[in-house]
């Protein structure tokens, strides 16, 4: 049986990924007392130990703002770790799976990047997932680099919680209309590693690279707002502002939206639109 490790197995996507890569990997998912993302020492020593046949990396630094202030932790796990796992995944002839970000771009382009776009981060966070992508690039080997975009899911804090938090307490709500991107549910992002496993371990069929991984169609912060609230039924009103309104130590790029049609069509798979997704996740819970 092949050997997975899966970093950053208690957060969005990494959680999802422990419940739905196929029962035919043997998963470990180290723990931050095992495996100190800080200490790369730790890291290096524990995949020789272990020696899988693939690597997945979900865990990282996500918090934006906080990465201005923290700049030293937010790069040595977003950027140092991710060359170390690079590296060894090398010498032991592993498979490296790392998820990247859509703030890698600057917003500047009036349409969703692609793969072939220019990368020109404009806040500390995005540096740093850049210079990751770049180490893994760098280094060579087996790898497969997933950009993904406005992750959420209902573990840890993302716009979806934080917004069904505030709405608990206040009848009017001020969103920003102007950042465009693709809310894109975790367990999307999980399916379709999955999928990608799947190819390679039963048909052969060798995808690896980088490629961008959101679901299909972008909206604002407010349009995605607004669809919580019409499919939750929510009694809230909006209040349109724009990001020069909002107060944040780090800038947002403007449009962050990404095209995956690379991807889908490598995999003859389609990833599901945003609001199709949001629809089937408020089915599986209850919100009250």
């Amino acid at each position: 049986m092949k050997k997975i490790v899966l970093f950053g197995s208690t957060g969005q996507i990494g959680w999802e990924l422990a419940r739905h890569i196929n029962k035919s990997f043997e998963i470990l998912t180290p723990s931050r007392h095992e495996v100190d993302f800080l200490l790369p020492s730790t890291v290096e020593y524990y995949l020789n130990e272990q020696k899988p046949n693939i690597i997945i990396n979900a865990a990282g630094y996500t918090n934006v703002d906080g990465a201005e202030q923290e700049s030293e932790i937010a790069k040595q796990i977003n950027s140092e770790s991710v060359g170390v796992l690079a590296t060894t995944s090398q010498k032991i002839g592993a498979l490296f799976v790392h998820y990247s970000t859509d703030y890698v771009f600057d917003g500047r382009k009036e349409y969703p990047y692609n793969e072939r776009d220019v990368p020109n981060p404009i806040n500390f966070y995005g540096t740093t997932k850049l210079d990751g992508e770049n180490y893994i690039q760098q280094i060579g080997g087996k790898f497969l680099i997933l950009r993904t975009s406005w992750i959420y899911g209902w573990r840890r804090k993302n716009f979806l919680t934080k917004f069904l938090d505030i709405c608990k307490d206040r009848k009017e709500i001020p969103v920003v209309t102007d950042q465009i991107g693709n809310p894109t549910w975790c367990r999307d992002v999980a399916l379709t590693t999955r999928n990608i496993l799947g190819l390679r371990e039963f048909y052969g069929q060798e995808i690896s690279g980088l490629y961008h991984l959101a679901s299909q169609g972008i909206t604002s912060r407010h349009g995605w707002a607004a669809e919580i609230i019409n499919v939750l039924k929510l009694d809230v009103r909006l209040i349109g502002i724009t990001s020069s309104e909002y107060k944040s130590k780090a800038l947002r790029p403007i449009n962050s939206g990404l095209d995956s049609s690379l991807l889908q069509t490598t995999l003859n798979f389609q990833i599901p639109y945003w609001n199709t997704s949001l629809k089937i996740m408020t089915t599986q819970y209850n919100f009250t």
